[in-house]
């Protein structure tokens, strides 16, 4: 983070705008998570993984599957917004995130 004139602005992987979308978009998957308090740590819906199945590679999560995870995106004018960093819910008002996603 940089001062400029007295007011911290994160630099641009982490826009205004970003955290608005964020919030917003976090907003709906944070009550299914509350809901599911008895089940915290075990995904709702059971993810479709198999032995050969790494992250290396990869392969798409069913949307809702992992409703902890926090997606952090930034505004892209050509597709809207653009992935650039993950987290985790670890309370209601909070995200865990690495420190390189917001410097």
């Amino acid at each position: 983070m940089e001062a400029t004139g007295g007011v911290q602005r994160i630099s641009r992987h982490f826009s205004l705008g970003g955290a608005i979308f964020l919030v917003l978009g976090l907003s709906t998957t944070m009550i299914e998570a509350w809901n599911n308090m008895e089940g915290c740590g075990r995904t709702p819906i059971s993810p479709r993984l198999e032995t050969e199945d790494r992250v290396v590679g990869g392969e798409e999560a069913v949307p809702g599957s992992w409703p902890w995870h926090a997606g952090l995106h930034s505004p892209n004018p050509f597709i809207g917004s653009e992935y650039f960093c993950g987290g985790a819910l670890i309370s209601e008002c909070h995200v865990l995130t690495a420190a390189h996603c917001v410097r």
